[in-house]
């Protein structure tokens, strides 16, 4: 995953909320409130607005934080229309989870999850790939369904009950990229960088390689990330020969073995899968 936006609302209440959001053709106004997002004025009525600031590809996700918890009837949404009422959306009622869709107008209950339900602080992301419509909770899948009916547009949240908020809102696309092993020998010179993070917050459980510049050779393969890298301690080096045969180390395979370390590696390299 590559974050291609991002909110966190510190700024000035306002109602309808400030910033790169328009509402949702036919629903009501959401709005900035103590730093987080609401219905406006607090009441329970069908609410949205959609994030204009980045132009997502059609597979993408919509993360939000549920920083204060009601009956939950709201949640994060993707792929909405600019001109219509059109989008996927979540949310939780009753203690079951709910993946639902709006298509001009015509809403449909898409999934319905009984006894998962949400609560303060949970990290919510809603994502469409090709035509697979996955909702997590904490980085754990807790629903998904096919659906053809909507295949691009923007990031969004939909909200109905008055009482809860949310926070701390992400968006990006769902890519990642692939290589064959002979293609490292190809890039291991490249010295790759990337820019913005590829891993969401609040997700646990990652397993991510990243490709690491190698300072130096030798038996130790010295990182900026992980000092004094055993060849053998399960990593894979990419190997080049310079102009006299000799192999140089210029990279290393690094793999995330938590949510804080594959946090920093997509901050600063690129993330890859390597394929046989």
């Amino acid at each position: 995953m590559a974050v291609l936006g991002t909110d966190v609302f510190n700024r000035a209440d306002a109602d309808p909320m400030s910033g790169a959001w328009a509402t949702m053709t036919s629903l009501a106004a959401l709005r900035i409130v103590s730093n987080a997002v609401g219905t406006s004025g607090g009441s329970n009525a069908d609410s949205g607005s959609r994030y204009t600031a980045s132009a997502l590809p059609n597979d993408q996700y919509s993360q939000w934080q549920l920083t204060t918890s009601g009956t939950n009837d709201g949640g994060p949404g993707c792929r909405a229309a600019s001109g219509a009422l059109s989008g996927y959306f979540s949310g939780a009622h009753d203690g079951n989870s709910h993946i639902h869709k709006f298509v001009t107008g015509s809403f449909t209950q898409l999934t319905n999850e009984i006894g998962v339900s949400w609560t303060t602080n949970d990290v919510l992301l809603l994502q469409a790939s090709s035509t697979t419509i996955t909702l997590k909770k904490n980085g754990t899948q807790i629903s998904t369904t096919t659906d053809a009916s909507l295949a691009s547009g923007a990031a969004w949240a939909f909200i109905f009950n008055g009482s809860i908020r949310f926070d701390n809102f992400e968006c990006g696309d769902l890519t990642t990229e692939t290589v064959t092993v002979d293609k490292w020998h190809q890039r291991a010179s490249e010295r790759i960088r990337r820019q913005p993070a590829m891993v969401p917050s609040g997700v646990v459980g990652i397993k991510a390689y990243f490709l690491v510049p190698i300072i130096g050779d030798g038996r130790s393969l010295h990182t900026a990330f992980r000092p004094n890298l055993p060849v053998e301690c399960g990593y894979r080096a990419v190997i080049a020969s310079d102009r006299r045969g000799i192999p140089t180390y210029h990279s290393a395979l690094v793999l995330a073995t938590n949510t804080d370390e594959a946090r920093y590696l997509a901050n600063h390299y690129a993330r890859v899968q390597v394929a046989a």
